[in-house]
Parts: C-alpha cells; structure tokens; sequence
C-alpha cells in the first residue's frame, strides 16, 4: 500500500472515534443538565404538595438501601444517585448516534420522537414502581 493511504486511513478511523466520543459526551451532559432540570422540578413539587424538601431524594435511597435515613446526607446522595442516573441514562441513549456520521444524519430526524419516548419509558419503568412499589408495574403497563 502507498504510504499515503495508510496515513489518511490512519486519520479517518481517528476522526470517526473523535466524532464517536464528542457525540456521546453530549449524550452524557445532556443527561446530566436533563437530570438537573428535572430535580428543579421535583422540588417545586415539592414544594407546592406541601412535602418537606429533600422527600424524593429519601425515597430514592430509602428504596435502594430499604433503610430509613432522613437526613441532610441521605437528601445529598438521592441527588448524587438522580444526576448520576440521568448521565449515565444520557449516555447510553447516545450511543446510537455515536455509531457513525451516517446513523448521526439518519437518526437525528427522528431524534424528538426518540427522546419522548424513551423518556417514556424510563419514566415508567424506574420512577413508578419506585413511587408506588408493586402497583407502579401495573400502571406502567396500563
């Protein structure tokens, strides 16, 4: 092979990887400033229902750790655990566009649609049974 090819071979498959990593990483920060909005949210729900600041958080790790710690640290790491959620989440759902420049242009028109629903679905599968324990599963279902 000329030596020119395999230098411009060489750089094409970094530039693929490069655009790969910088669409995921926006999957990831996406996540991160999604999880963010949604916690403003949560506390103005809060908020507004009268709830002490802080009762999503407890729940949330209140039903991972199935222990009743209600305290400033418990409130801190529910949040921890939602951002962490929401960038991981944002990630994973990224991935597809990270496939190649081609799926990115294919896969960006429908990307809205993509976004709702998997929202959707997240929702339903994670925040519901974790709001209404067994009964949650079913709601997701109906």
């Amino acid at each position: 092979m000329p030596r020119g090819f395999s230098e411009i071979h060489g750089r094409h498959v970094s530039l693929r990887k490069s655009h790969g990593l910088a669409v995921v990483a926006a999957g990831a920060a996406a996540g991160l400033v999604a999880s963010l909005a949604l916690s403003a949210l949560v506390l103005l729900a809060e908020r507004v229902a009268g709830l002490p600041i802080g009762t999503f958080y407890l729940v949330l790790v209140s039903s991972i750790s199935q222990a009743a710690d209600y305290s400033i640290l418990a409130i801190a790491q529910g949040l921890l655990l939602h951002l962490l959620a929401g960038t991981v989440i944002g990630t994973i759902l990224s991935a597809p566009f990270a496939v190649s420049k081609k799926a990115y242009g294919t896969l960006g028109a429908l990307s809205p649609a993509y976004g709702l629903a998997a929202g959707a679905l997240i929702w339903a599968a994670l925040f519901l049974p974790i709001t209404y324990g067994e009964h949650g599963a079913a709601l997701a279902v109906a």
